[in-house]
C-alpha cells in the first residue's frame, strides 16, 4: 500500500470554519492554504430574481383584471341610471326599413281631416282631436266622436283644439266654442262645462283653448276670457282676467300665455289675484 504524506492531505483539506465570515487562521509553516468561507450574496439574489420574475406578471394579470372589471361595473351603473331616469333605451334603426310610415283609416278609408291634438291613454289608444269630431284609434280600426244634438252624452262640438289627459286618465277636450268636454274613457261618458251667463262660478267662456293638470292635481283651462281653475268637488271655476290696472294679472286675452298649453304652466298665476 502506497501511503499518502500528510503534506498532500493538508493541501487538499477542504476549508472549515466555525463561524461565517471568518478567515481561518493556520500556524506558520503548517502548509495549509488560507481560504475565505465568507457567505456569498450571488444565491439570494438569484432567489430574488426567480421571484421577480413570477409576481411581475401576476401583478400586472391582476391590475388589468381589476381595472376591467372597475371599467364594467362603471358602464353598469351609468346604463342602469339611464335607464331609471329616462326609461329609454336606444336601438339601432336602419332608415326605410325599421322607419315606414302608414296612414290611419278605417275600413281603408284613410283619416284626411284636419288634426290639432294627439293624445295617448292609459290603455294604448290613440285619440286625435280633429275639425270634424274626436277619433279614438286601437291600432287597426277608428272610432268616431261627433256631437249629435239629440244625444246628451255626445261630443259638444265637433271642432276641437286640444285633447288633455290627466293623472287620472281622463280626457279633457277644448272645442271652439262648445266649452270644454270631459271624457272618461273607461265608461265612454261626457261631462260638459260651458259658459253660464247667469252663473258666475260657470266656465269664463265657450272657447277653450287648452287644459293643463298641475303637480297638485289642480285643472287650469284657457279660454277665450281668461285663465280658469276648476275645482273638482263642486264643479265651478275661479277666473283669472286681464286687469290693466294691475300688473300681476293674466296677460292681455288677445295673444295670453294661457292660450298655448305649452306655456301655460309657466303662466300660473298667484291664486290670491281672482277675477
Amino acid at each position: 500500500m502506497r501511503t499518502r504524506r500528510k503534506s498532500d492531505l493538508a493541501s487538499r483539506a477542504p476549508c472549515t470554519s466555525t463561524s461565517w465570515g471568518r478567515r481561518p487562521t493556520t500556524p506558520a509553516g503548517s502548509g495549509m492554504p488560507h481560504c475565505s468561507i465568507a457567505r456569498s450574496s450571488r444565491a439570494p439574489m438569484a432567489h430574488s430574481a426567480r421571484h421577480q420574475t413570477i409576481l411581475f406578471p401576476l401583478l400586472r394579470t391582476l391590475m388589468l383584471f381589476c381595472l376591467t372589471a372597475s371599467i364594467a361595473g362603471a358602464q353598469d351603473r351609468i346604463a342602469a341610471s339611464v335607464s331609471r331616469h329616462s326609461g329609454i333605451v336606444k336601438l339601432p334603426i336602419v332608415d326605410k326599413q325599421d322607419i315606414r310610415f302608414t296612414s290611419v283609416s278605417t275600413n281603408n278609408v284613410p283619416l284626411q281631416t284636419f288634426t290639432w291634438s294627439i293624445v295617448q291613454d292609459q290603455y294604448g289608444f290613440l285619440w286625435f282631436g280633429t275639425v270634424d269630431g274626436l277619433f279614438r284609434h286601437d291600432g287597426y280600426n277608428l272610432k268616431t266622436y261627433r256631437h249629435d244634438a239629440g244625444n246628451p252624452n255626445s261630443l259638444s262640438e265637433n271642432f276641437i283644439r286640444s285633447v288633455y289627459r290627466d293623472r287620472s286618465g281622463m280626457l279633457w277636450i277644448a272645442t271652439i266654442s262648445g266649452g270644454l268636454d270631459k271624457l272618461d274613457p273607461t265608461k265612454d261618458t261626457f261631462t260638459h262645462y260651458r259658459h253660464d251667463p247667469a252663473n258666475q262660478q260657470s266656465l269664463s267662456n265657450n272657447d277653450v283653448y287648452c287644459a293643463y293638470q298641475e303637480s297638485g292635481g289642480v285643472l287650469w283651462v284657457g279660454t277665450g276670457d281668461g285663465l280658469d281653475r276648476l275645482d273638482p268637488a263642486t264643479g265651478s271655476f275661479i277666473h283669472y282676467k286681464h286687469d290693466a290696472r294691475d300688473a300681476g294679472s293674466v296677460c292681455e286675452a288677445r295673444r295670453g300665455a294661457w292660450r298655448t298649453p305649452w306655456r301655460l304652466p309657466r303662466a300660473l298665476p298667484d291664486r290670491s289675484r281672482r277675477g
